[in-house]
Order: C-alpha cells, then sequence, then structure tokens
C-alpha cells in the first residue's frame, strides 16, 4: 500500500508541473480592430467585428483561422457603418448578423450566410428604421435572432424572430417583447432558449426584463431580487451542470456594497457568485464573456477584480473561489468581449493588445492553453488542514470560509463530492468513493 501511495504523489508532482505550463499564444499578428464574436464552423474558428486586416490579410469584419493562417471570406461583410455583432451556425452554414448591407457583393439586411465558399442573403433579412442583428442562437430546428428590427422579410416581428431555412416567423407570442431595450445574447440550456439584455421585455408586473426564457411555447420571466429591472446581462455559459450569467447585477436588497457580475442559476432563483465592491467597481461595465474551459470558468469583460482576485477584466472560477489567470499584461484600456474553445485550447478576444513576447503582439485575439491535460487548476488563498489522512471513511476539513462551496474532484477534474459550508470546519463523508487521490478545494488527500 506504501509503495502505491509513493506513485500516486509521484504522479500528484507531475500534474503539479503540467498546471503550471499554462502558454499564451498570438495568432499571426491578430486583429487590427474590434472582435466581438467567435464560433467554429466546418473545423476552423471564425471571427466577427469591426476590423480590416486579420495577421497580412485584407478581410472585411469577418475572418478565419484555420491554426496557421487568416483567411477572408470572400470580400466579407461591408456597407455603412458595418460591423458583425454574432456568428451562429445552423443547417451546416455560418450566420453572420450585425449591422451591415453587403456580404460578398451580395445586397443583404443585417444577417447573411456561408456556405463555406459563398455569401447569400438570408431571405430579405430583417430591418427597420435601425435594424441591427445583436444575438442568434439554433433552437429546435431554427435559428432564432434578436436585436434592433420590426420585420422579418414581410413578417411583422419585434426585435425577435425566427428563421427555419425558408420562411421568417414571429417568436413573440405573448407580447412580451417591448420596441425599446436589446438583447445581448442567447443560450440554449437544459432543452429552453435563455436570452439575456436590458429591459428588451416586459410584463404587467415585470416591467424592463433583463432575462427570459423560452421553451418553443411560452416566456419565462427569470428576473428576481438580484436580476432586475437595473441590470444588464452580457452572457451566458454552463459550468458543472449549472448555468451561469454574466454581466452587471445591482439586486435590490444589497448592504454590503456589492455589485454582482455572475451570477449561477439555483432552483427558480439567482445567486450571485462573482462580485466588485463599490469602490472597485467605478468605471466598469461588467462581464460580456463566459467560458467553461478545462475545468474553470472563465469569466472576461471590463472590470478591475473579481471577489478580490485582481487581474484587470480577466478571473476564472474554480467551483469554490475566484482566483488571478495571471494573463500577460495588456494596454489598458482593455476588454474581452468573446470566448471560444476550439481544439483544446480557449480563444479570447476583444479589444487589446497583450505582451508576449517583450512586446505587445497579440492584438485583440490570444489563444491560452491551461497546461492541464483535463486536470482542475486549482488555487485559493486559504490553506486547509484535512484530517486524518489517508481516510477510509470521513475527511475533516478545516480553515474553510464559510458560506463558500467546498468541492472534491478526482484526478480527471472531475466532480465527485460539492457542498456549501457553514462553519470553518466541515466532516465530509468520502466512503462512497473509490480508494486513490482526490482533491479538496486544491487539497490533497487520500481515500483507503
Amino acid at each position: 500500500m506504501k509503495r502505491s501511495y509513493t506513485l500516486l504523489l509521484i504522479l500528484w508532482a507531475c500534474i503539479i508541473t503540467s498546471a503550471k505550463a499554462q502558454t499564451w499564444t498570438a495568432l499571426g499578428s491578430g486583429i487590427q480592430g474590434l472582435v466581438s464574436s467567435m464560433v467554429v464552423y466546418n473545423g476552423n474558428l471564425y471571427v466577427g467585428g469591426e476590423f480590416t486586416m486579420a495577421g497580412s490579410v485584407t478581410v472585411a469584419n469577418i475572418a478565419e483561422w484555420n491554426g496557421t493562417t487568416w483567411l477572408p471570406l470572400g470580400t466579407g461583410i461591408t456597407g455603412t457603418n458595418s460591423e458583425v455583432f454574432s456568428l451562429a451556425v445552423y443547417n451546416n452554414e455560418l450566420y453572420a448578423g450585425g449591422e451591415f448591407t453587403q456580404a460578398g457583393g451580395a445586397s443583404v439586411n443585417n444577417i447573411a450566410k456561408w456556405n463555406g465558399s459563398s455569401w447569400s442573403d438570408v431571405n430579405g433579412g430583417v430591418t427597420s428604421q435601425y435594424g441591427e442583428v445583436t444575438a442568434m442562437a439554433a433552437y429546435n430546428n431554427r435559428l432564432i435572432v434578436a436585436g434592433n428590427f420590426n420585420l422579418a422579410d414581410t413578417a411583422p416581428v419585434q426585435n425577435i424572430a425566427a428563421w427555419d431555412g425558408t420562411n421568417w416567423a414571429s417568436l413573440d407570442t405573448t407580447s412580451l417583447w417591448t420596441p425599446t431595450g436589446m438583447v445581448n445574447c442567447m443560450y440554449v440550456w437544459n432543452g429552453a432558449l435563455y436570452c439575456g439584455g436590458n429591459g428588451f421585455a416586459s410584463a404587467p408586473d415585470s416591467p424592463g426584463v433583463s432575462i427570459a426564457s423560452w421553451n418553443d411555447t411560452v416566456w419565462k420571466i427569470l428576473q428576481d431580487s438580484l436580476i432586475n429591472k437595473a441590470s444588464e446581462v452580457g452572457a451566458f455559459t454552463s459550468y458543472d451542470g449549472n448555468l451561469y450569467v454574466g454581466g452587471l447585477f445591482y439586486g435590490t436588497g444589497a448592504t454590503d456594497s456589492l455589485v454582482y457580475q455572475i451570477a449561477e442559476r439555483t432552483g427558480s432563483g439567482w445567486q450571485g457568485v462573482g462580485y466588485c465592491r463599490d469602490s472597485a467597481w467605478a468605471g466598469s461595465l461588467g462581464t460580456f464573456s463566459l467560458a467553461s474551459y478545462s475545468g474553470s470558468l472563465f469569466a472576461g469583460g471590463y472590470f478591475g477584480a473579481v471577489n478580490g482576485a485582481v487581474d484587470t477584466n480577466l478571473s476564472v472560477y474554480n467551483g469554490t473561489t475566484w482566483v488571478n489567470p495571471h494573463a500577460p499584461q495588456t494596454t489598458l484600456p482593455a476588454a474581452y468581449y468573446a470566448m471560444c474553445e476550439w481544439n483544446g485550447s480557449l480563444y479570447l478576444a476583444g479589444i487589446f493588445e497583450m505582451q508576449l513576447s517583450g512586446a505587445y503582439d497579440a492584438e485583440n485575439i490570444v489563444q491560452y492553453n491551461s497546461g492541464t491535460n483535463g486536470i482542475r487548476e486549482i488555487a485559493s488563498g486559504h490553506k486547509l488542514r484535512l484530517y486524518p489522512n489517508p481516510t477510509n471513511g470521513r475527511l475533516i476539513v478545516e480553515n474553510l470560509i464559510p458560506g463558500t462551496q467546498l468541492t472534491v474532484y478526482d484526478l480527471l477534474g472531475q466532480t465527485v463530492i460539492r457542498m456549501a459550508t457553514t462553519n470553518n470546519k466541515e466532516i465530509v463523508d468520502v466512503s462512497r468513493l473509490s480508494p486513490g487521490m482526490y482533491f479538496v478545494n486544491g487539497a490533497k488527500f487520500i481515500k483507503e
């Protein structure tokens, strides 16, 4: 048995070495302009925004990265004040939404599709006096499109519409949606479509709705005392089986001067998990992007810190605490507007210049590799005391922060136990776990 523990400790040393091997890599010379959206299509990474160069290649607001080289998509997305706000894949085609009138020379209205070789119109697109598409998501065999418009081709709509590959249709079956406000993001989770934004809908008992879900039949308003009409939702993702949202959530009953920027769906309500105190929030705009990667939750935007883990505009949540990812220095102001996982790496984009090799050589997009091979990279500012260790039944954990999550992970980074803490010492029943090495909030123990 002692020899087995020795082998486990050797493996632990290898894991620590691997976890420190994180890398940040430039994508050629980057993107010369704002990147606001990313998606994987036909095995490559596509980016959209407002830019004219990708590396040394002339492009127009959209580009493809094949892992080595930047490529244009025909003549791209053009028109007066043209910009791509959202990208989505539907029916094996790439859709670009934003504010534009030309795509590859074809006349379009704020949305266009790319089949891998050419652009085409989406049956008249969406229009209004200030027509634009700000968010898209494929849901139940249709592409759901939101933004600022009142016509989808000739169909009357109110800022949201459904495209089935041939025709447009309204999705506002309850007159919930209003002419004002904006949807910033969409996400499909647990069979429902989630929409987040700022005052994009209204109901008699919930004016200025910022978050709602659609189950293909009815809309459900999801705001509560934390995410309310004063809030703005900027991003969604799922992490550890739960739904997380990013934005700015002021709440209505706050007494501790906290401004939340990350919230987790718990039952029928929301629980804040990432905050900044008012004194550290001045001038901040909130969280614009979220991604689950390598066992952690990444949050990006324009902010100073999350729960005290200071690293301007980027922070990482390991299921228990927020930690500093120690990203290379960036020019200020900087903001992360989009994140996307591709080929085992996380890609972060927005508006920034990151210093990698002595110069600011990663422009507006960067590749991050955790180097953990699936093992959670866990950090904590508190050293936990675990005993008995090894154990065959119960584990006592001391030096906890009451009110935080206690999470036990296996060697693959999978959560095997998760519980809330009410004291600085908790007893954890690990009797059902298989023999081996495990981690509690970053501290290791052996189950016999």
